[in-house]
């Protein structure tokens, strides 16, 4: 049996995809395939409320094709619906799980924005940990299903000869802050198109400061050369050379080196750093 905490995080994943997707609002006049809903399944689907929408009529949509939703913003609005009834207690247990993520890449997933990206894969983490505990093998098929997805946080699964992934060089990335500083991303969203995670070098000059945050992920910190000051609300801490720091996702942090040798750092982001999740000041 799954253990409650993965219970409250499967459905704190839930109410988020909610909470991110709301702003998809029913059009007055839902288009769907003629063939594939009676008029009765129309009328349920237009006039319900999407958490009460019945277990049939959502497992209707869940194998619903891409081309058949009018938009992209109509299968956003459905896709919270979608989502929970792959979640128990209405768990459709004889759908194939790799099309949920090949509607999902058809309706040109890598270009959504930051936040509903992270909050599909918030979910897509959460009911793997929950069939882990309780179906070994569906866990094993969702996360097979998942990895064929880019920004997957799983590997891809070829029968255990999937070539590593070179990375050639980074993309260097636009700082803020009031001196230049350089960003070479190895691994993230724009140099490997990679949501789960990002990997950053930093090269940052004698006095450079920039503006606090508050973000949406957990940042991890190596630094490899001089000093990193990290400021939040309880104080200061300066972070040399073989030394690393932690700062937590939802708490402000500032980061500057006022040191004279600058720094230079590791960053890594759960989920990868992107300017919308960042919330500077």
């Amino acid at each position: 049996m799954a253990a409650p905490v993965e219970e409250d995080r499967l459905a704190a994943s839930i109410d988020r995809i909610y909470s991110v997707f709301s702003r998809y609002a029913r059009p007055a006049m839902v288009e769907l395939c003629g063939f594939c809903y009676t008029e009765e399944d129309l009328r349920h689907l237009r006039t319900t409320p999407l958490r009460e929408i019945d277990p049939e009529r959502t497992r209707l949509l869940i194998w619903e094709t891409a081309d058949h939703f009018d938009s992209e913003d109509l299968y956003k609005h459905y896709l919270p619906r979608i989502l929970e009834g792959l979640a128990p207690p209405i768990r459709c247990d004889d759908l194939f799980p790799e099309h949920l993520f090949e509607t999902a890449k058809a309706h040109d997933f890598m270009n959504w924005p930051p936040p509903e990206r992270d909050a599909f894969w918030a979910f897509v983490v959460a009911l793997e940990e929950f069939l882990s505990r309780t179906d070994a093998e569906a866990a094993r098929e969702w996360r097979v299903a998942a990895a064929k997805l880019a920004g997957s946080p799983y590997p891809a699964d070829s029968g255990g000869e999937e070539m590593p992934t070179l990375i050639d060089q980074p993309t260097v990335i636009q700082a803020a802050g009031n001196k230049p500083k350089r960003i070479e991303e190895f691994v993230g969203r724009v140099n490997s198109r990679t949501d789960a995670v990002s990997i950053a070098k930093m090269t940052s000059p004698s006095g450079w400061v920039e503006p606090g945050q508050t973000p949406e992920f957990d940042e991890y910190t190596v630094v490899l050369r001089g000093s990193l000051r990290v400021t939040s609300k309880q104080g200061s801490i300066d972070v040399r050379a073989g030394q690393a720091v932690i700062t937590r996702k939802g708490e402000w942090v500032q980061y500057s080196t006022p040191g004279p040798e600058g720094a230079e750092y590791i960053a890594v982001c759960l989920p990868a750093f992107s300017p919308g999740t960042v919330h500077r000041d």
